[in-house]
């Protein structure tokens, strides 16, 4: 284990009784994981702030860090139960996990896999783990908990940028240190002042009839109809109108068994049961659902396939075995 007194996440500052001279110093890392969280969420759902380069930055930081913080932070809350490079590594690597059991699970549950269901259940872990980690902290005697001390770092730039030493060489480093973090200041601010210009898409995807993408129907008897959910999602920037064609291809020979016509405005998320009756019996029949948009006749925009067997039904034995007597 690596253990480093001057490191960001152990040093902190006591009072003579050696407990923190803030108690809130304690839980400041906690409060600014669910404040991103709660940021992130303000930049998902406020409509004029959905297309911004912050959002995707907070996203990856949701993604990729803090549901394995949180995690390592309810497991472990004294400073010396792990060590800090253990510490940071494992937050990432647990949330590398988290997040995609997080999307199997909802898979196999009412909601499943959308991006409303995983940023909610992610959210409702994180908060989960925050609590637990605050409640254990708690527990302990103050002195041993852990916390993250923001000071430190500062100090240690200030020695770094600006060194007691007055050597011309000194100077001369300290001052193309301080341009290179006013460039990379200004890279960053350049990036968040320009407006984000966000890909054009549609979404466009099937489900099976309880909402997952499994047990999609494949095997029908001729004239039988059966549910199939599609979803559209319109992210291309404004309203669109949409029309949905199904057709069902044997060998060369092509044809249409539903068609539809939709109108989606900017964000807006359309998740609609269709009804699916193929008229002709065949196996392995190419089952194509072709998204146009703006009534383009060209080719399809999006296109979702499946392969289904279509049989004759089944005769009824009474009748079949039915004989006729004559005198």
């Amino acid at each position: 284990m690596m253990q480093n007194s001057d490191s960001i996440f152990n040093k902190h500052s006591t009072t003579g009784t050696g407990f923190p001279g803030k108690a809130l110093d304690t839980y400041k890392d906690l409060l600014i994981v669910l404040g991103l969280a709660i940021i992130l969420l303000v930049f998902i759902y406020v409509p004029f702030l959905s297309h911004n380069v912050i959002r995707f930055a907070l996203g990856l930081v949701m993604v990729l860090f803090l549901p394995g913080y949180a995690f390592i932070a309810a497991l472990y809350p004294g400073k010396e139960d792990l060590g800090n490079l253990e510490r940071a590594v494992l937050s990432v690597g647990l949330s590398i996990i988290l997040v995609p059991f997080t999307g199997y699970i909802l898979n196999y549950t009412i909601w499943g896999i959308t991006l409303n269901s995983i940023l909610l259940s992610v959210t409702a872990l994180l908060l989960v783990c925050l609590l637990v980690a605050f409640v254990r902290r708690q527990w302990l005697p103050a002195e041993k908990r852990f916390m993250v001390d923001f000071r430190g770092p500062v100090e240690q730039a200030k020695k770094l940028v600006l060194p007691a030493s007055k050597d011309r060489s000194d100077t001369i480093i300290s001052g193309l240190l301080i341009c290179s973090l006013l460039l990379i200041l200004s890279v960053i601010g350049y990036l968040v002042v320009m407006p984000y210009q966000a890909d054009r898409y549609t979404e466009f995807y099937l489900y099976g009839p309880e909402g997952k993408m499994s047990n999609y129907p494949t095997n029908f008897t001729l004239g039988e109809k059966k549910p199939l959910i599609i979803g559209i999602v319109n992210k291309e920037g404004m309203s669109k109108e949409y029309d949905l064609a199904v057709t069902l291809t044997d060998g060369n020979q092509s044809h249409r068994i539903f068609l539809d016509h939709m109108v989606l405005a900017d964000n807006e998320t359309l998740e609609k049961t269709i009804y699916l009756a193929p008229d002709r019996v065949g196996n392995m029949q190419n089952m194509r659902f072709l998204l146009y948009m703006e009534g383009s006749p060209a080719d399809p925009y999006r296109e979702c396939n499946l392969w289904v067997n279509v049989t004759e039904p089944a005769v009824n034995a009474s009748v079949s075995n039915e004989t006729t007597v004559t005198p």
